[in-house]
């Protein structure tokens, strides 16, 4: 996902998710900014950077919402990942462009 902001949804939302699903965005905004988007089944997790071998900055799950998440770069991934047991309603997200401070 491109942009200096924008939206993005679990597969399905705002009905239930498929079982067994994994799905990554990989956020980017324009260079010179930064983004701000019992874990066992179903989660998020949140990476600073261009895959998921970046460093993890958050690992979601149920019906937690969290504060703003900022990256450090312009660019985080984002992994959804769903197991077979149950399926719910997933989640809608958003990010939005920061501008980095320069001296």
């Amino acid at each position: 996902l491109k942009g200096n902001k924008g939206t993005f949804t679990s597969p399905g939302h705002p009905n239930e998710y498929p079982i067994n699903t994994k799905c990554i965005w990989i956020i980017e905004v324009p260079v010179g900014s930064t983004e701000k988007a019992n874990c066992e089944y179903d989660f998020v997790e949140i990476y600073d950077g261009p895959s998921e071998k970046s460093r993890r900055l958050r690992k979601l799950c149920g019906n937690e919402i969290p504060a703003a998440i900022r990256s450090t770069s312009n660019t985080m991934t984002v992994s959804f990942f769903s197991d077979r047991s149950r399926q719910e309603k997933g989640f809608a997200a958003r990010f939005l462009q920061n501008e980095q401070s320069r001296l």
